[in-house]
């Protein structure tokens, strides 16, 4: 095979990848106001995932919390202490749109 050596100066550049994101080609179209609400948005279900993951995981500690030191019989007045130390300590642990879901839930399941 025989490269015409004046042809392989003239080779068009490779195209990158520049990185553009969606954003920036939004952004050629879309107002700036549109893309800001655009984010929001798209960060608000991340922020639920993650206050959801981070609540999912502090819940089995709050309700250890509760138990320990639990006797088989109890009064309700050392139920709702119990109960307010394991809330104590799972809303210590999260933060986020979640919290109010999961707090009930430990409050029903305590």
């Amino acid at each position: 095979m025989i490269i015409d050596e004046t042809k392989v100066g003239k080779r068009k550049p490779r195209q990158r990848n520049t990185g553009s994101t969606q954003v920036e080609r939004a952004s050629r179209v879309m107002d700036p106001l549109d893309i800001a609400v655009s984010l929001m948005e798209n960060s608000r279900g991340l922020n639920r995932k993650v206050s959801t993951m981070w609540c999912e995981k502090a819940l089995p500690a709050a309700k250890d919390e509760y138990l320990k030191g639990l006797p088989v019989c109890y009064p309700t007045a050392q139920h709702e202490a119990n109960l307010e130390k394991a809330m104590r300590v799972f809303l210590s642990m999260v933060r986020g749109p979640a919290v109010l879901r999961f707090a009930k839930k430990l409050e029903d399941e305590c």
